[in-house]
């Protein structure tokens, strides 16, 4: 069972390979030619939202973070953009998730009455959860995405229709690259690497297409990195843990004074 699989898995890659072929070494520190990398930041949080996978019919899957197509569709829908209109545009963007609230995983189980014939859904989604994306891309696309994310077009939503935000979303372009900006914070960070480092996974999470009948995705590289930024005791608040944590927000006590004789 497992030779077919990594089969599969190696063909992915060697085709995304095909379509990203490896840049020039460049110098250290050193991008677009010597030119500063700028970076779009902005702020995902919502009661309710949901990221497609690969669920199709009656069942729809979500990930735990913000997904590149769902990230592209959020964009294409605050541009106006219509469905069958060309995604060439975004070939050049590379995304990050930084988790800043996990959130909840649920399922919701619908039903529908279709005549003779009734036809069950299981739909799930994340509650509660707060994510900070971060894309670089050229600066004339980062300048009409956060434009376009400002004072959209249409109204925003995550993943259906009746998600909408809890919170104004932020856009903010910043001379960063995107590693070092997303790991200022936080919480758990996904990227899309430049390159092939063979730590990434590949997932079929590159939109080529949102027409309704010709919907298509190709594979891309992604990258999980875990932002090591533990709260020192006696740090008061700085951090984002739960409101119930004491670890950093009060000083250590001693309830119970030595008593004389008692040993040390």
């Amino acid at each position: 069972m497992g030779r077919p699989y990594r089969r599969r898995h190696q063909r992915s890659r060697q085709a995304w390979r095909a379509r990203h072929p490896r840049p020039a070494a460049r110098k250290r520190g050193d991008h677009r030619g010597g030119q500063p990398v700028t970076v779009l930041i902005f702020t995902v949080a919502a009661p309710l939202m949901s990221w497609g996978d690969y669920g199709r019919l009656n069942i729809r899957n979500t990930r735990k973070e913000p997904t590149k197509s769902g990230i592209i569709g959020l964009i294409a829908n605050a541009l106006g953009m219509g469905r069958t209109d060309s995604l060439s545009r975004f070939e050049t963007m590379r995304i990050g998730v930084r988790v800043d609230q996990e959130g909840q995983w649920n399922t919701d189980f619908q039903t529908c009455d279709a005549g003779s014939k009734n036809y069950t859904m299981h739909k799930d989604y994340i509650a509660d959860a707060k994510f900070t994306i971060g894309i670089e891309d050229t600066d004339e696309n980062l300048r009409e995405y956060c434009k376009a994310l400002a004072f959209p077009q249409r109204p925003l939503y995550f993943g259906r229709r009746a998600f909408a935000p809890s919170e104004p979303l932020r856009p903010h372009i910043v001379e960063s690259s995107l590693e070092d900006e997303l790991l200022a914070g936080e919480g758990r960070v996904v990227v899309e690497p430049k390159d092939d480092d063979g730590q990434a996974e590949v997932v079929f999470d590159s939109p080529t297409s949102f027409a309704p009948k010709s919907r298509g995705w190709a594979p891309r590289l992604q990258k999980t990195i875990r932002a090591a930024s533990p709260r020192k005791f006696g740090d008061r608040g700085t951090g984002t843990g739960s409101s119930n944590e004491t670890s950093g927000l009060l000083d250590p006590v001693d309830f119970y004074p030595p008593v004389a004789g008692d040993k040390q």
